[in-house]
């Protein structure tokens, strides 16, 4: 794993990159890269190696059967009809979070272009990781768990400032978390995208929250009123009818 791990982080790695990343003897390294190869988890292309789309296989596969991916995904199709938002979903896995059904038009470009920085860094895409802290749907799953769980997430991966307003003090975090524990929902204002506001709710069918969804737009689009009053009722409906579908389903399943 670590070899994949560094294969992703550079983007694509050569031998002489990877020898200086990973702690292995050169022929124990070669020959770990060679089944790696053999099985399609990795590619070499211009004598660079690269992920290989055997994981791209598995993530696709892990998507559609550790969740109830059918009923989401008709969801997530629903509500972006409904609304002007841009719309996803995603899962907390060892505190980040993990995009589930990302959204496919998401182009962080269109927010810096409202801000004189032109970085267009901010990634998306189905399995792409993110600090829970940094938007409206990881704060809702912090928000699920103890103060105690939120501290240790901080203390391991800490607080980075990811735009102008992101919360990076662990006390400001809890505060907030207080507030999206009394409100149902958390909110972001330009915490994970300068120029960018979020409202996040998480699913919960049972006792734990299984994912949550995450609508976002620009500060132009999404004001006080539509974000504080209008996506909460939106998608507290859309949270209550997913629930009980899938409670729906489990019964029907269980007792079939």
């Amino acid at each position: 794993m670590d070899i994949i791990n560094v294969v992703e982080a550079m983007n694509g790695a050569t031998m002489s990159e990877l020898r200086e990343q990973i702690d292995m003897a050169e022929s124990t390294l070669y020959k770990h890269l060679n089944v790696l190869l053999e099985h399609g988890y990795l590619m070499k292309r211009d004598g660079q190696y690269e992920l290989g789309f055997e994981l791209f296989h598995l993530g696709e596969y892990v998507k559609k059967t550790v969740e109830p991916y059918q009923l989401i995904n008709r969801t997530i199709t629903e509500l972006r009809e409904e609304i002007p938002e841009q719309v996803e979903y995603g899962v907390e896995s060892n505190g980040l979070l993990v995009g589930y059904i990302p959204s496919t038009d998401y182009n962080s470009s269109l927010f810096y272009d409202l801000t004189e920085d032109p970085r267009c860094d901010v990634v998306d895409y189905a399995g792409s990781k993110a600090h829970l802290h940094t938007n409206a749907i990881g704060k809702a799953m912090l928000a699920e768990m103890s103060d105690r769980r939120v501290r240790e997430i901080a203390d391991r991966y800490g607080l980075a400032k990811q735009a102008k307003n992101t919360i990076t003090s662990i006390d400001a975090l809890l505060d907030e978390l207080t507030t999206i524990r009394r409100n149902g929902y958390a909110t972001t204002d330009e915490e994970w995208d300068d120029g960018l506001r979020e409202i996040g709710m998480v699913v919960a069918p049972y006792d734990d929250a299984i994912g949550g969804f995450n609508a976002f737009g620009p500060l132009y689009q999404v004001s006080d009123e539509r974000l504080y009053e209008e996506l909460p009722e939106i998608l507290a409906d859309t949270v209550e009818s997913l629930e009980a579908e899938i409670r729906a389903r489990d019964k029907d399943e269980n007792t079939g």
